[in-house]
């Protein structure tokens, strides 16, 4: 899990990282390899991958799909409260109200991928067991606080502007309203008393999800991360699509 290379990190990196990263996997593949023949066994090797246009950019996607055995689509966190707008955590379509850059959407990331030539069962689609959201939010044009503008983080479970599901749904859920975006095919909540913004999944929103990665072919789903959803709502309601 490279966050990432060339740009886009903690660390400023180098334009050379983009090819470093693939000889990277294949050293680690090699010395892999070496190991299931002394141990007899098998050893997996995969990476968390970005799921944005700027950082996909600076993969070559299609010549590490070559060496590893799967990649993790990070395909959350396309919106959080380090963006001025509010959006949704994890659409899973672009809604035409939105008026941010292209490809912030499981879609596009999705498409992308594939268009590299990549097999579509080398690609497992991440799912976010959490929401984010925003304080200070006006209505905006929707009215609901959707794609309008917001102060900052809200209070999270753990850290500012991160929710887990169970939290969303003891503790939020039963005091705002609940709105679906049926473009994104997500939920979000809105308090305009209070000026506070989710954007979150539910069963509804996972079960598309599981849908659309069957339509494509895709090698599964993971998660992020499992105490999020100590019931299993969400885990279950994938589970039902997918098996």
């Amino acid at each position: 899990d490279w966050e990432y290379p060339v740009s886009g990190g903690p660390s400023t990196g180098i334009p050379a990282d983009k090819a470093n990263y693939t000889t990277l996997m294949k050293d680690f593949r090699t010395e892999l390899d070496k190991r299931e023949a002394e141990d007899k066994r098998d050893y997996l090797l995969t990476i968390a991958a970005p799921a944005g246009p700027t950082t996909l950019q600076n993969l070559e996607i299609n010549k590490l799909a070559a060496t590893l055995d799967w990649i993790n689509l990070m395909s959350y966190d396309y919106y959080g409260a380090w963006d001025k707008p509010t959006g949704h955590n994890a659409p899973l379509y672009r809604s035409t109200f939105d008026k941010g850059p292209a490809g912030f959407d499981i879609d596009a990331s999705v498409r992308a991928y594939l268009a590299t030539g990549m097999p579509a069962s080398k690609l497992v689609l991440g799912a976010p067991l959490y929401g984010r959201g925003w304080n200070g939010v006006t209505p905006g044009t929707s009215g609901t606080g959707l794609y309008s503008t917001g102060t900052g983080p809200s209070t999270g479970t753990w850290e500012d502007g991160v929710l887990d599901y169970d939290d969303i749904v003891k503790n939020y859920l039963p005091r705002m309203t609940q709105y679906r975006d049926a473009q994104s095919q997500v939920p979000y909540l809105w308090d305009p008393a209070k000026g506070v913004f989710i954007s979150y999944d539910d069963a509804t929103s996972m079960k598309a999800k599981a849908r659309y990665l069957r339509s494509k072919g895709l090698g599964g789903v993971m998660l992020w991360e499992l105490s999020s959803d100590r019931g299993g709502v969400l885990i279950d309601a994938l589970n039902s699509e997918l098996r």
